[in-house]
């Protein structure tokens, strides 16, 4: 599990808010970037710098039980031509000798032309028995720019 505190410093250096923040899953898969999330209410200062610290960050043995290897074969992505959202439908896939998952979660990370993160979504589907297939169905929307690119996860969970 990952987490970090994110605060935000005011231009003389002082800390006005700090929150933990979290992915939306549990599992970074290898390579990959997940953003972290976390909310501040408002007002939040105009000239605030954020500023984070890794609280925790575990290594998930291979072959952990506690995640199942679900996959999203051959998912669609469409792109408002705005830029503004990104609809992503498809199926979770989960391997014929797995046991059932209980938890599926599918997370669309959108990003700008910059690479910036501009928006992300997750989506929670119900139980998924092995050699079976879920449908998913989700649409994220831009914070900022327009969304150039979507990043797929999944993650499957048996309790």
């Amino acid at each position: 599990n990952l987490s970090a505190r994110l605060s935000l410093l005011s231009a003389d250096g002082g800390v006005t808010a700090a929150q933990v923040a979290i992915p939306p899953l549990n599992v970074l898969p290898p390579h990959a970037s997940l953003p972290l999330t976390v909310f501040f209410p408002p007002p939040v200062p105009a000239d605030a710098s954020p500023r984070a610290q890794i609280l925790s960050a575990t290594i998930l043995p291979p072959g952990d039980p506690r995640y199942l290897n679900a996959s999203l074969p051959n998912p669609l992505t469409e792109i408002a031509s705005d830029g503004r959202t990104a609809r992503v439908r498809g199926q979770v896939s989960l391997p014929a000798g797995s046991v059932p998952a209980q938890t599926v979660w599918v997370v669309a990370v959108a990003y700008d032309a910059a690479g910036r993160v501009v928006g992300f979504r997750r989506w929670d589907g119900g139980g998924l028995q092995p050699g079976g297939s879920l449908p998913f169905d989700l649409t994220v929307a831009s914070l900022g720019s327009r969304v150039t690119r979507v990043e797929l996860f999944v993650e499957a969970r048996p309790s």
